[in-house]
């Protein structure tokens, strides 16, 4: 099978470093050339100086190379231009953003728990968020470890009142919470609590329509009852029922 060229995303900057990183390891791990990229880079003093002695690491070695180069932008590849060996490369991008940022970790962390306060937003985003961030906050420092109770304890904390109930039987339960588990059961209530608001929203809908035209056939009954009521009376006086006149 060939390999495919990188696809995710693509550095320029700190912002995008943490993303840009997990990425392009899926890409080289999925092609089988991280092993290019691990490990003491060799010494950059030519073009042919490259990990390897046979045909298929040099192509390998060539391949990680085109893939990093592909994931990062012009100005990034100006910066290692003077590097071949994609090791060196690598480590030289990295170097420059990962050293350990504690400005940055204590933002990543305060992030983590501010998902927690965000009750209007839906299971899956905020999911995808905690995860996310647990994934940064780890590229940052290795040494801090989130376990998954934390996330599901975040996650049930950004719940309103409504999953109250929800809350308490997953809480209840013997066994032990499982990320899937818990946003399997707050996405069924919130697609209950969804389906809630739409028939309600239709009912009132409904209700106003015939609200509207109960008024309207009211109306025309008055109405109807008046012209009666005026006819019999000019009828009763000898006058015309069109114009009132007395001929």
């Amino acid at each position: 099978m060939g390999k495919k060229d990188y696809k995710g995303t693509i550095l320029d900057g700190r912002d995008s470093f943490d993303s840009w990183k997990m990425d392009l390891e899926d890409n080289l791990l999925s092609d089988d050339l991280m092993s290019c990229v691990t490990g003491k880079a060799t010494a950059e003093s030519s073009d042919l100086s490259t990990p390897g002695e046979n045909a298929a690491d040099i192509k390998n070695v060539s391949l990680a190379r085109m893939k990093i180069r592909q994931s990062i932008d012009q100005i990034h590849k100006n910066s290692v231009n003077h590097l071949t060996d994609p090791r060196a490369i690598y480590q030289s991008l990295v170097k420059r953003y990962a050293t350990s940022n504690k400005a940055r970790l204590r933002q990543l962390i305060r992030m983590l728990y501010d998902v927690s306060t965000q009750t209007n937003r839906t299971v899956q985003e905020k999911v995808d968020d905690l995860k996310r961030l647990r994934a940064q906050i780890n590229s940052q420092d290795k040494d801090i470890v989130i376990h998954e109770q934390l996330l599901i304890c975040f996650l049930q904390m950004s719940m309103d009142d409504a999953f109250n109930t929800t809350v308490e039987i997953l809480n209840a339960s013997t066994e032990t919470l499982t990320m899937e588990k818990v946003q399997s059961s707050l996405e069924s209530k919130e697609l209950e609590l969804v389906d809630t608001t739409i028939k309600g929203e239709t009912a009132q809908f409904a209700g106003r329509g015939r609200s509207a035209w109960n008024k309207g056939n009211n109306r025309s009954k008055a109405q109807d009852g008046g012209d009666d009521s005026k006819e019999e009376y000019l009828k009763k006086a000898g006058g015309c029922w069109s114009c009132g006149g007395m001929h």
